[in-house]
């Protein structure tokens, strides 16, 4: 059985100060190998590049059907491989664990709108006493997103009580694996980029370069 993580990943080819233009590559990497080999590059295989000009937001799951189609694949029936080190065939099977995205990208993946959320709980010197509210599980988590439209279909609206008692815009494409449920962890957040990202921003902004401030 493989294990995957997908990390989907936008790019900017004229640069950061070239012309305005992104797209979004997905990855896999499978965390079978030994952790000095699953990060090298030969490892790391392309599945799709999203082209531009603008991100997909929301919309990327249209793009990952294939993908999640072909995961089912090997989830359910797997794939005739040849094994080169035992010189001969099986069915191989694979299972996807997690993501693994900067803020921008776990909020397209995960479907729950993250920018700007609840900034009065994070007021200086203020004290929070209340008892945090219970872990949801899998399940639970699943029976709640079931109630959502996914971003396939059209139009995508934001669903009712959005914004007073939930921020979730979607039901993102990865519910639609069996075992999604079953993960404890499904979105992992890219501390590395999140980092380089509010550095880029804090920078973009003090130096006033044009185009790349941001409001703080």
């Amino acid at each position: 059985m493989l294990h995957w993580f997908c990390a989907p990943m936008g790019f900017a080819p004229h640069g950061r100060y070239g012309r305005t233009y992104s797209c979004w590559l997905v990855i896999l990497i499978p965390y079978n190998l030994p952790p000095e080999m699953c990060m090298k590059p030969e490892y790391m295989f392309l599945m799709m590049v999203i082209p531009g000009p603008s991100n997909p937001k929301c919309r990327i799951d249209v793009y990952l059907e294939l993908l999640i189609e072909e995961l089912l694949q090997l989830r359910h029936t797997g794939v005739l491989t040849h094994d080169h080190a035992m010189n001969q065939a099986f069915m191989m099977r694979a299972a996807l664990m997690w993501t693994v995205n900067d803020l921008f990208a776990y909020g397209m993946t995960f479907g729950w709108e993250y920018h700007r959320r609840n900034k009065r709980s994070f007021t200086k010197n203020r004290q929070e006493r209340k008892i945090a509210r219970p872990r949801l599980t899998g399940d639970e988590i699943r029976h709640r997103v079931e109630q959502y439209g996914t971003a396939v279909e059209e139009p995508l609206t934001y669903p009712l009580g959005y914004g007073n008692v939930h921020k979730w815009i979607k039901k993102n494409i990865f519910w639609d694996l069996p075992y999604w449920n079953t993960h404890l962890i499904r979105h992992n957040l890219d501390v590395m980029h999140i980092e380089k990202n509010v550095f880029d921003n804090i920078f973009n902004t003090v130096m006033d370069i044009k185009g790349n401030q941001r409001t703080i």
